[in-house]
């Protein structure tokens, strides 16, 4: 699902933020090479976060991820 626009995105994260992620731990990572964090839930990592940014440093995409499938290599160090 693809958001686009500042307000749009902000709104969406805020709902999110609502109704999921403010009972998780945010640690800072690397996450394919771009800043982000890992989304952990105990000791278990639930999702990441990572920002795509451009030439003025400022982010133009935010991925999400949270299938369990495609976190399983993921270890905190």
């Amino acid at each position: 699902h693809i958001v686009r626009g500042k307000n749009e995105v902000v709104q969406l994260l805020n709902v999110v933020w609502a109704n999921a992620w403010h009972k998780l731990e945010f640690v800072t990572a690397i996450v394919n090479g771009q800043p982000g964090v890992l989304l952990r839930e105990e000791q278990t990592i639930v999702g990441t976060l990572s920002l795509n940014v451009d030439d003025t440093g400022s982010a133009d995409s935010i991925y999400v991820v949270r299938n369990p499938d495609k976190l399983r290599h993921i270890q905190l160090r």
